[in-house]
């Protein structure tokens, strides 16, 4: 489901991509639960979405929780913590 988010995104749709990912996010935590680091990418993906919808509040919430459960799993200074303040930054710039 996320990867064909992804192509649904490469054609320049948004509610498309954003159904996939939403039900990849159920399926991901339902096999491998909601703290994990599976869970949090697909919250990382879901926040640049949520970025390019112009829907900043909730781009910002998913990506602030995607490095939650980072930081958890993988420590602070981690390279996907570091991923989400990158896709984070522009937020902070509107």
């Amino acid at each position: 489901m996320n990867k064909l988010a992804g192509l649904y995104r490469a054609e320049g749709s948004t509610t498309k991509p954003l159904g996939c990912t939403k039900k990849s996010l159920a399926v991901v935590e339902k096999q491998d639960g909601a703290d994990s680091s599976s869970a949090a990418t697909v919250h990382a993906n879901l926040g640049l979405l949520y970025q390019r919808m112009q829907k900043l509040k909730d781009a910002e919430a998913e990506e602030q929780l995607a490095i939650k459960i980072f930081k958890a799993k993988s420590g602070a200074d981690s390279i996907e913590v570091a991923a989400c303040m990158r896709d984070l930054a522009p937020r902070f710039l509107h």
